[in-house]
């Protein structure tokens, strides 16, 4: 297969360079760097999975992704990345930001995306599971009020809310099947105890149809599907809201704007196919949401 950033990527296309790679074999460097440094959460970076991703780079920690020329969802699933960190931009939600990236071994480069490490000194982070182990047995509205009490005053339970809300009107609007516990964390102020969602991450693994049955969204903080979503609309009328305010935003529309904006090469073969792809895919998920919100007017 044609290499997809490649064809994609132009002369003034902005392009990080990566050269400091952390492997495996470097956990007690890895270590040493982090404490000082203190920015990563060494219960999860420090699995072999996580460390060969990850660059240290200008005092620095950087999450490289590279082309996977071998998944099936390729190139839509890195594309799905920059698509999901601008609408999160649009909508007022806090997520990491990309940049295309290259790593060159053995003379060969390799492009892909890079985001910044989002974790700050003074904060804490944590999955949904360690906040609530056996999470999966709530039910939606149990799951939203038990991080409502996590919450320190109403204005952070109002903020963490909105969040929540937003969250689940770009996974629909995507159609994000992989929001699962590892890909949603969320963060603590030691100083303040204020708490809210952490910066989102990870925005691949979406959809580009709506399967006969409908669609089934496993996000932690609540089972996004056929029935559950009028459910949410009915109950917390801030949902109705996001999801209204999202469907404003054309995906073809976003993923030109990103192309103006990471200069890349609109008139590569690619260009249109991605076009076409988000348009088919936003007809088909407003349509979809319009079919099954019942009273609710969408």
């Amino acid at each position: 297969m044609t290499k997809f950033i490649s064809e994609l990527i132009t002369e003034n296309t902005p392009i990080l360079k990566l050269t400091d790679k952390m492997y495996s074999t470097k956990e007690q460097e890895l270590k040493e760097r982090n404490e000082k440094y203190r920015v990563l959460d060494l219960d999860c970076t420090l699995s072999r999975f996580y460390i060969n991703y990850l660059y240290f780079q200008n005092q620095k920690w950087y999450y490289f992704k590279m082309e996977d020329l071998k998944n099936d969802d390729f190139p839509f699933s890195f594309i799905d990345e920059l698509m999901g960190a601008y609408l999160s931009s649009y909508i007022g939600l806090p997520a990491v930001s990309y940049q295309i990236a290259g790593t060159k071994k053995n003379n060969h480069e390799n492009f892909g995306i890079a985001s910044l490490n989002f974790k700050k000194l003074g904060f804490r982070y944590m999955t949904f599971h360690k906040l609530c182990e056996h999470y999966e047995y709530l039910d939606n509205i149990e799951r939203i009020q038990f991080l409502k009490s996590m919450c320190i005053d109403f204005k952070n339970e109002e903020i963490l809310m909105s969040h929540i809300f937003k969250l689940f009107a770009l996974d629909i609007y995507m159609i994000q099947k992989d929001r699962c516990d590892i890909n949603l964390q969320f963060q603590v102020d030691q100083k303040t105890s204020f708490f809210d969602l952490a910066p989102l991450y990870d925005f691949s693994n979406c959809h580009f149809c709506i399967d006969s049955t409908g669609i089934k969204l496993n996000n932690p903080m609540g089972v996004l599907d056929d029935s559950t979503i009028p459910e949410l609309l009915q109950n917390f009328p801030m949902f109705q809201k996001e999801l209204e305010f999202i469907f404003q935003f054309s995906l073809k529309e976003v993923w030109k704007k990103i192309s103006i904006d990471y200069c890349f090469n609109q008139d590569s073969s690619f260009y249109d196919r991605i076009c076409n792809y988000y348009e088919i895919k936003e007809e088909k998920i407003k349509k979809y949401i319009k079919q099954i919100s019942k009273d609710v007017q969408i």
